[in-house]
Formats: structure tokens, sequence, C-alpha cells
């Protein structure tokens, strides 16, 4: 999927919620919910100084859900210390 990146913010914090709902299967869309949620309440704020462990709680649902969701096909391993 190729698109710019103003593109993507869109569909994960506003349009997503909506147009996704009904036509990917209930896990995936839940899934995303986590992922959307979480950096929705990091980008204001408001919401992220009273909110921010509850994101990072979602957040780390998200990658933890990640091979279960999408299998082991599209996870990829990053290791950060040994640069």
């Amino acid at each position: 999927m190729r698109g710019k990146a103003i593109e993507f913010r869109q569909v994960l914090l506003y349009t997503g919620l909506v147009s996704l709902s009904g036509i990917v299967p209930d896990n995936v869309y839940n899934y995303f919910m986590l992922l959307s949620v979480g950096i929705k309440i990091l980008a204001c704020p408001k919401l992220a100084v009273k909110f921010c462990e509850h994101a990072n709680k979602l957040l780390v649902l998200f990658v933890s859900e990640a091979e279960k969701t999408y299998g082991k096909t599209y996870m990829s391993t990053i290791n950060l210390f040994n640069e």
C-alpha cells in the first residue's frame, strides 16, 4: 500500500474507526482499534497527560497480539541493542 503519511494518519485517527467496521473481520478491526485509540490518546496533549498509562497498555497489547492477528509471516525482529 502506497500513500502519504497524512493519509495513513487520517485512517488511523479518524476514518478507519468507521470505514473498517463491518468490512474487515472483527478480530482485525478490534486489533486496529488498539492502535488507533492508543495513538489518538497520545496525539492529544490533554488526553496524553490523563490517560498515558492506558495508552501504554493498549499499545503493548497491540504489539503482543500482532503475530496472532497477522501471522508470523508479517513479523520482523529488530534488535536495537546490537547495532
